[in-house]
């Protein structure tokens, strides 16, 4: 990672990388990762593993036990795209992704994959970051909910299930805005949607 440069991608090959506990590691803005068949590589590890300078693709690959998988180098000021696709996140400890400052984010799968398995939460959104997410499972989230968005974020969920959890699908505070399209959320023990 730390030789790659813009319009770059980083290839894994089948196989599990267990990296233990990591700091999270620089990509630089426009470099890529992606596995070299869908779902054949998982990365599994504690801490936070990703900090993106900018635009990343991120493409086949199952990440398992992180706090955060996706964190963003500028924080609040955080600028860029972010676009997964067949990728899945098992037991996040904080939250998959934490989205920040302007990034927008695009997660798209096939409507019965699981995207999202257990642990705290899978995004949290902050000042005016966007997901839009097409299609996946979301499952067995906990207390804290499954997306989080504050300030002014916004999260669009179209064709998405949400299963068997603790926490709520959605918590809403200041003027974040969502749009549900095809939303199914089922057994969630706390409720639905807790709009602040």
């Amino acid at each position: 990672a730390s030789m790659a440069q813009s319009g770059d991608t980083i290839v894994f090959l089948d196989g599990t990388y267990t990296l233990g506990a990591v700091a999270a590691t620089s990509i630089p803005d426009g470099v890529d990762l992606m596995a070299q068949h869908t779902g054949a590589a998982t990365l599994t590890g504690s801490g936070d593993l990703l900090k993106l300078a900018g635009s990343t693709r991120i493409q086949g690959l199952e990440f398992k036990s992180f706090g955060h998988v996706v964190t963003f180098a500028d924080g609040a000021d955080a600028t860029g795209r972010l676009t997964i696709e067949d990728t899945s996140f098992v037991n996040c400890s904080v939250a998959c992704m934490d989205l920040p400052g302007a990034v927008e984010a695009t997660v798209t799968s096939a409507t019965d994959a699981v995207v999202g398995n257990g642990g705290n939460g899978f995004a949290l959104l902050t000042k005016t970051a966007k997901l839009k997410m097409n299609g996946g499972i979301l499952q067995a989230f906990g207390a804290t909910g499954v997306i989080r968005a504050t300030d002014d974020a916004s999260v669009s969920l179209s064709d998405v299930q949400v299963l068997d959890g603790t926490g709520w699908v959605l918590v809403a505070d200041k003027k974040s805005v969502a749009v549900l399209d095809g939303l199914t959320a089922a057994t969630q023990s706390q409720g639905i949607i807790q709009q602040k």
